[in-house]
């Protein structure tokens, strides 16, 4: 990949981030999970699934689950990712 795709990848991962945080903080739960997912998957196709970013991302799904007082589906929670 190139430098510019690689920005670019970087920069659309740091918004479906916001945008989770965001709806998260605005009470649109349903919505901030779908972010989340929507950033898992597009760091898992983007920067691997042992990538920092990816991690990240779980972690950020995996948060709004706990804090809704569910667990992740095993689909989900991809243990390549630890």
């Amino acid at each position: 990949k190139n430098l510019f795709q690689f920005f670019f990848n970087k920069s659309l991962w740091k918004s479906l981030n916001e945008k989770t945080v965001l709806l998260y903080q605005q009470g649109k739960v349903k919505e901030a999970i779908t972010a989340a997912k929507e950033s898992l998957e597009y760091s898992k196709k983007n920067f691997g699934e042992n990538h920092t970013k990816t991690a990240t991302a779980l972690n950020n799904l995996g948060e709004l689950y706990r804090l809704q007082g569910k667990l992740m589906q095993p689909a989900e929670s991809s243990a390549s990712c630890l």
